[in-house]
């Protein structure tokens, strides 16, 4: 029996893919936050190989709230310090397992 024949549809399958989420702080401007998302992508794939298909970009308010969610998450997670900004924790790239400890996070926009 096919997945879909099951009961699963291709969206229930991609709502369970691997998703990479990456953190980032809304007191930046738009600009700066835009490349601090892809510095923290880089730093993950350096670090871990290719991330998964799937990303998901969050916003904290500032970086009191983004180093708590560093302090919330342990394993596989990058946090990107930009030199020009006194290495500032500006944007944070956190594994798929800790989907949990995220979900209250609003999505960025």
């Amino acid at each position: 029996m096919t997945p879909e024949a099951a009961g699963s549809t291709p969206a229930s399958r991609a709502a369970r893919a691997p998703r990479l989420f990456v953190v980032a702080r809304r007191d930046l401007p738009v600009g700066l936050r835009t490349a601090q998302v892809g510095h923290a992508i880089a730093e993950w794939v350096l670090a871990h190989g290719a991330p998964p298909d799937n990303l998901v970009v969050l916003v904290v308010p500032d970086r009191a709230a983004l180093e708590a969610v560093v302090a919330r998450v342990s394993g596989r997670v990058v946090a990107f310090r930009e030199p020009d900004l006194d290495d500032e924790v500006t944007a944070v790239a956190v594994g798929p397992e800790h989907w949990r400890a995220l979900s209250s996070l609003p999505l960025l926009r």
